[in-house]
């Protein structure tokens, strides 16, 4: 069950980007030179966000901890 629903949350993320990466494929393509398509650009920068996400709420949790004790 839940992970049908983060499934469906990732497939909404995957298509999300690539629709932005189709609207905005010109300005994209003049950022990354071309190199790039635009969609594994957005891509990577969602993963980076992700992650640094993840690292600010390990750290908001084990602050939380500190000031509890």
């Amino acid at each position: 069950m839940i992970q049908n629903i983060i499934d469906d949350l990732m497939d909404n993320r995957i298509k999300l980007r690539n629709d932005l990466a189709e609207e905005h494929e010109e300005e994209l393509n003049k950022f990354t030179d071309g190199v790039v398509p635009p969609c594994v650009y957005l891509g990577h920068q969602d993963r980076e966000y992700l992650k640094k996400k993840d690292k600010l709420d390990l750290f908001k949790k084990k602050l939380k901890l500190i000031v509890m004790d």
